[in-house]
């Protein structure tokens, strides 16, 4: 009896330390560098109106750009969809933008792709007519893989002057 118990005993420690790594094993994310390069854009900027103190509000912008998406090796085409609202300073030139958007891989309304928040922000926003109208952007996103990218997050940002705006640099945790 003694000896059947301490067998059993053995039995399921053995059992034990094998399953205890499979119960915790969690799978290797991989970081893989990212860059986004802005192909085109079309933009229907909503409500726009500036209050007596000089700062114009922008309420219902629904900006959608059109973009080659790198992860890797491996290049996406992107339609990213965007609603967005934002603030400018007329007297000092800055200006904060907040975009809840939508990156779908292919075609607008595809299944997969990437959704999130992005903002951007420019500091010296020239309302007078002058090209470029600033020299320097700063945008950050953090989004959310869905469809054949669920599980995934993609970072990505900007921090340059106008023409930077058209390159994104970051990474994509796969």
């Amino acid at each position: 009896m003694k000896k059947n118990m301490i067998v059993l005993f053995v039995a399921l420690m053995a059992a034990a330390m094998l399953a205890t790594p499979l119960v915790g094993m969690v799978m290797a994310k991989e970081k893989v560098e990212a860059e986004l390069l802005v192909t085109g854009q079309d933009i229907d900027l909503g409500n726009i109106w500036t209050t007596n103190g000089g700062i114009q509000q922008q309420k219902g912008n629904t900006p959608t750009y059109y973009c080659n998406l790198i992860l890797g090796e491996d290049t996406y085409p992107l339609v990213v969809a965007c609603t967005s609202s934002a603030t400018l300073n007329t007297e000092t030139g800055y200006f904060v933008a907040f975009y809840d958007s939508v990156w779908y891989v292919g075609e607008e309304g595809a299944d997969s792709g990437f959704k999130g928040m992005m903002i951007g922000r420019i500091y010296d926003f020239d309302t007078t007519g002058v090209f470029p109208p600033f020299s320097r952007i700063v945008i950050h996103c953090t989004l959310q893989g869905f469809g054949d990218f669920e599980g995934q997050t993609l970072k990505l940002s900007v921090d340059g002057n106008f023409f930077a705006y058209f390159t994104w640099t970051g990474y994509c945790i796969r």
